[in-house]
């Protein structure tokens, strides 16, 4: 967002390769940029290529950019303990931050997608809605199952400064896991024997319930 002409001098086009950018957030190394300038020293378009495939594209509309991203592997780079495979993302950036109209990726042999809003300057705050579909919920929750296929959908947030917003994550919404196995209890056995002996598994065609994390 920065204006790079002056009344002697004007850039049209800058390319930097090999960039690697410091800071609190986790982002890709190695990163290619190539940004083009309109007559006025603002810039016009950008390209970014980087790791896995990593591709981002930016087109300046009025205010701020549009812009569409895609890569084989990518690392939140608020929540670096997750990474989305297949990735994708559509959305409009300012200098005030960004709106996420459309993401998708894989995780646990499914889907995650939704949408997201990021403010961004000293304190962040990042909220959105996310839909899992086709998760793998013994992955996602093995101390309670041992098999089954999750869904569900819920609103997320996160306040605070961009290298620690997954510490202030919370997550409200409801789910569904059908064929599936209680890993730990026997409920017949259980009943059967009052309570005395229910070690084993409980296969279920479909557990529904509400779900908050903080």
């Amino acid at each position: 967002f920065a204006r790079l002409k002056a009344d002697t001098f004007s850039v049209e086009r800058i390319v930097l390769k090999n960039v690697e950018l410091t800071g609190p957030l986790a982002l890709p190394k190695g990163l290619e940029f190539d940004v083009v300038y309109d007559p006025k020293g603002m810039a016009r378009a950008a390209v970014v290529h980087g790791p896995e495939a990593l591709l981002a594209k930016l087109v300046a509309r009025r205010s701020g950019f549009d812009v569409e991203m895609s890569a084989s592997s990518f690392t939140l780079p608020f929540a670096p303990e997750i990474s989305l495979s297949k990735f994708s993302l559509k959305g409009t950036a300012t200098a005030q931050g960004m709106q996420v109209s459309e993401w998708d990726g894989a995780l646990l042999n499914g889907t995650l997608s939704g949408t997201g809003n990021v403010r961004w300057g000293d304190s962040w705050a990042v909220d959105g809605v996310v839909t899992a579909r086709n998760i793998n919920a013994a992955v996602f929750a093995p101390a309670l199952l041992s098999d089954g296929k999750g869904e569900g959908s819920g609103k997320f947030s996160m306040r605070g400064r961009p290298g620690k917003l997954a510490s202030s994550s919370r997550l409200d919404g409801s789910f569904t896991v059908t064929r599936g196995v209680l890993g730990s209890i026997d409920l017949a056995r259980a009943i059967q024997t009052g309570g005395k002996q229910a070690t084993g598994r409980t296969q279920f065609n479909e557990m529904n319930g509400q779900a908050s994390y903080d």
